[in-house]
């Protein structure tokens, strides 16, 4: 799902900053995580999370921020790195280290790491969440979409079925003709 917060000021005519959002759903186990797992949606059969930038030509795209907000408490003062492809990847399945592979050294755009906020005191928290909006990651689209995969800097044990929600902001470039 896109918002579209169309042409703010400042921003030229073939320039759109636009907000996706996307949920993540971790397998029905509580295997702990090492430092340099990765955070995925199956252990048999992995998926990328894509988030489709739209039907419009697209020349290029800069992330501007990267949000992230999950179910529990587990993640607070936790840091997670999202890895960013221009075009599809094999997977690595949930709870597997990580492995930079060479053969995407062209699909692969770059990173950014959030580090979830500390809980918060109420009797009623159960949720924790964390920002990027430091770092920018430019990147030109192969096949119209983006897409990421988590890897945890920090050990920990989660949830059954744990839900990682995120928000993405993305200034796209549409490609003149």
């Amino acid at each position: 799902m896109a918002l579209e917060l169309s042409i703010l000021g400042g921003y030229p005519a073939d320039e759109q900053i636009r907000v996706f959002s996307f949920e993540l759903t971790r397998p029905a186990d509580v295997n702990g995580y090492s430092a340099g797992d990765v955070i995925s949606n199956s252990v048999a059969t992995p998926a990328l999370i894509s988030i489709e930038l739209g039907n419009d030509a697209i020349d290029a795209g800069i992330i501007a921020f990267l949000r992230l907000q999950t179910d529990s408490t587990n993640l607070a003062s936790k840091t997670v790195n999202a890895h960013f492809f221009n075009d599809e990847i094999a997977a690595t399945a949930d709870n597997a280290a990580y492995e930079m592979r060479y053969a995407n050294h062209e699909k692969r755009v770059g990173y950014m790491a959030v580090t979830f906020d500390a809980a918060q005191p109420g009797a009623g928290t159960n949720s924790v969440a964390g920002i990027n909006n430091f770092d920018k990651v430019f990147f030109k689209p192969v096949s119209g979409f983006l897409h990421i995969q988590f890897q945890t800097v920090s050990a920990f044990v989660p949830f059954s079925g744990q839900k990682l929600f995120g928000q993405i902001g993305i200034i796209i470039r549409k490609a003149t003709r």
